[in-house]
């Protein structure tokens, strides 16, 4: 039995700018024309290498799926957090004055606004707080622009 038992001849035509694409890949890959002849073929109609493809891209699909299982989680805990925080905030707080409520709704306001421009620009505000925790930049102390001035911190 030869070593060609188990293969069958094939002769075609095929388009010449083809053909160039295959022998180029024959040359960069050191292979013969038919070898990547072979492989395109493999690839395209094996029912072995498409069952390995199909795995491959489930797994990638499985790991996405927990991946933004993951983010989603983990946006339900800073959602918890910043409520849970926010409550206690405000717990501890004296009762409001007329004062205070114009400082709150002055804050409230810049805060709302810094939010739009923020959405708008798409600009990373979690790397740019800790960068001014890191280096103690005031840009985030909002309390001086609680009182109405037209600078924004988150600028």
């Amino acid at each position: 039995m030869s070593a060609a038992a188990g293969a069958a001849n094939l002769h075609t035509r095929i388009d010449a700018r083809l053909m160039e694409v295959v022998r180029r890949e024959a040359d960069q890959r050191n292979v013969s024309v038919r070898a990547v002849v072979e492989a395109a073929v493999r690839e395209r109609y094996d029912p072995v290498a498409a069952q390995r493809q199909d795995a491959a891209l489930l797994a990638e699909v499985r790991a996405l799926r927990r991946e933004v299982g993951q983010v989603n989680f983990a946006n339900r805990v800073m959602v918890e957090l910043t409520t849970l925080t926010t409550r206690n905030l405000f717990q501890r707080l004296p009762s409001p004055t007329e004062e205070s409520r114009a400082a709150g709704n002055g804050f409230y306001n810049a805060l709302i606004a810094s939010v739009e421009k923020v959405l708008v620009q798409d600009r990373p505000l979690l790397d740019k707080l800790a960068a001014s925790m890191i280096d103690g930049d005031a840009e985030f102390d909002m309390v001086e622009d609680a009182g109405g001035s037209d600078s924004d911190p988150w600028a």
